[in-house]
C-alpha cells in the first residue's frame, strides 16, 4: 500500500515535470514573439516620432504663413490708410486754395466798386 501511494506521487511528479518540459519547450517561440512584438514597437514610436515632427512642420509652416499674411494686410491697411490721408490733405488744400480765391476775387470786387467812386 505504501509503496502503491508512492509510486501513484511518482507518477503525479513525474507527469508534472512532463508538463514542465512541454512549458519550456514554448519559452523560444514565447521569446521569439516578444522579440516580434518588441521590434514592432520600436517601427511604430519610429513612425509616430516622424509623424509628430511633420505635424510641428506643418504647424510652423502655417503660422509663417499666416504672419506673411496678416503682415500683409497690415501693410495694405496702412497704406490704404495713407492713401486716403493723402487724399484728404489734398482735398483739404483745394479747399483751402479755392477759399483764397474767392477771397481774393471778394477783395478784387470790393477795390474795384471802390475805384469806381
Amino acid at each position: 500500500m505504501v509503496q502503491t501511494r508512492r509510486e501513484e506521487r511518482l507518477e503525479l511528479i513525474d507527469q508534472e515535470i512532463a508538463g514542465m518540459k512541454k512549458e519550456i519547450g514554448k519559452m523560444p517561440a514565447i521569446e521569439s514573439s516578444l522579440n516580434d512584438i518588441a521590434k514592432n514597437l520600436e517601427k511604430q514610436q519610429q513612425m509616430l516620432t516622424m509623424m509628430m515632427e511633420m505635424i510641428a512642420k506643418d504647424r510652423t509652416a502655417v503660422a509663417e504663413r499666416m504672419t506673411e499674411s496678416v503682415a500683409r494686410e497690415s501693410a495694405i491697411a496702412k497704406r490704404k490708410e495713407g492713401e486716403a490721408t493723402l487724399r484728404k490733405a489734398a482735398e483739404s488744400d483745394r479747399n483751402i486754395e479755392q477759399d483764397l480765391n474767392e477771397k481774393k476775387s471778394e477783395i478784387e470786387e470790393t477795390l474795384n466798386d471802390r475805384s469806381k467812386f
